[in-house]
């Protein structure tokens, strides 16, 4: 503790950054991947798959979305059920006690008010860009609620911040058997993934699903239990082999089945095995990488150089992922649009797309962080509002 606030742990906080880093280079991969998979046959996706390391490495390209929300998710529920869990067992605060959720209510609420003020910042500052700097699709008064359902990540979020406080007391209320507990949470991650598993390889539905669409509705359930795993991580702690070997395996599993299915050209495939926020691979890898942030042991967590940057930066991944979204039909276009230009060139292949379009990415990750460094947390500590 310092000054009464938690010391933010530099290794999850520097995961957080890789799973914004994540989510970039996936946004920015997207048209490549579906060209490569739709079967075009011509265009920018055309001649991916008959290179033996780009088409691999464009297939685990896109599990990284699916990772970076699954680690979020994962990290936010590592925090957030255990505190919970703890207020539950408090004496004379006990589930069962008005006083708990009322205090819990009031904590949801806090955590809420910077997020919700985050969204109408960057929505406003992307509205004034849009009318009067650089034309953004989309971006006018008259498409607001379009721009705010956009935000779907953000908002199932807020759910699950909401519900920590029930996830919290039913795991309390099952403290003398935690058997019973895990036997639970497991057998939910199945049913998700068996449910998720029936989507992505037989029944997708239409490319554009309203928020409505129960295969749509699966991506958010699939967070839940990111978030409710990651409730259970807090009590696990590998040593640092065995959460390496871990984190390595689900990496290499993942590589693997991209692999295969590339040279195999199973292109459909390649799409269910990654399709939209309901891998089974990327879930996995996501636990993984928690796990290994939280391997360290008493003498690897002194202090480092880069603990007290990598812990500022963190403090801006919120506002990359509304920033990147709201903006997405400006960047993504312009990156898109350059990158097909260079994928023309006679030389310049396919692996040299990826190591460019990632580069890109990060550049992309890094401006917006800086951005947000520079304008919202600022504003928002003269506010109150930063946390």
């Amino acid at each position: 503790m310092a000054n009464g606030k938690k010391e933010r742990d530099p290794r999850v906080e520097a995961l957080r950054l890789v799973a914004a880093a994540s989510i970039a280079i996936f946004h920015t991969f997207m048209p490549w991947f579906s060209a490569m998979t739709g079967g075009y046959g011509t265009g920018p996706g055309d001649g991916i798959i008959d290179n033996p390391i780009a088409a691999p490495l464009l297939g685990f390209i896109n599990l990284l979305g699916s990772f970076g929300n699954n680690v979020f998710f994962c990290i936010s529920g590592l925090f957030l059920i255990p505190a919970a869990v703890a207020a539950a067992k408090e004496t004379g605060n006990g589930p069962d006690c008005p006083g708990y959720w009322r205090a819990q209510a009031q904590k949801a609420a806090r955590r809420a008010a910077p997020l919700l003020a985050t969204i109408a910042f960057y929505v406003v500052a992307v509205l004034a860009v849009s009318a009067f700097v650089v034309p953004i699709e989309d971006a006018t008064p008259k498409n607001l609620p379009g721009l705010l359902g956009g935000l779907e990540f953000i908002w199932v979020y807020l759910v699950l911040m909401v519900l920590a406080p029930a996830i919290g007391w039913a795991k309390a209320r099952l403290e003398q058997k935690p058997a019973a507990w895990r036997a639970l949470v497991a057998a939910f991650v199945v049913a998700v993934f068996a449910v998720n598993a029936y989507i992505a390889f037989v029944d997708q539905g239409d490319a554009d699903r309203g928020l409505g669409d129960w295969r749509k509705l699966m991506s958010a359930v699939t967070y839940l239990a990111a978030f409710v795993v990651g409730g259970e991580v807090s009590s696990v702690r590998l040593g640092r082999r065995a959460a390496s070997a871990f984190l390595v395996a689900t990496v290499a599993a993942s590589l693997g089945v991209e692999t295969a299915l590339a040279h195999a050209r199973e292109l459909d495939l390649m799409a269910a095995t990654s399709f939209k926020s309901t891998s089974a691979l990327a879930f996995c890898t996501a636990v993984a990488a928690v796990l290994f942030a939280r391997s360290c042991t008493g003498r690897e967590r002194a202090k480092k150089p880069l603990d007290a940057p990598v812990c500022r930066a963190a403090k801006s991944v919120l506002g990359f992922y509304i920033l990147q979204s709201l903006t997405m039909p400006l960047w993504l276009g312009e990156l898109y649009g350059w990158l097909v230009s260079l994928y023309k060139i006679p030389w310049f292949t396919s692996v040299h797309l990826i190591g460019v379009g990632t580069a890109a990415s990060l550049l992309l990750l890094a401006l917006m962080l800086a951005i947000d460094q520079v304008v919202r947390l600022p504003l928002f500590r003269r506010l109150g509002l930063a946390r």
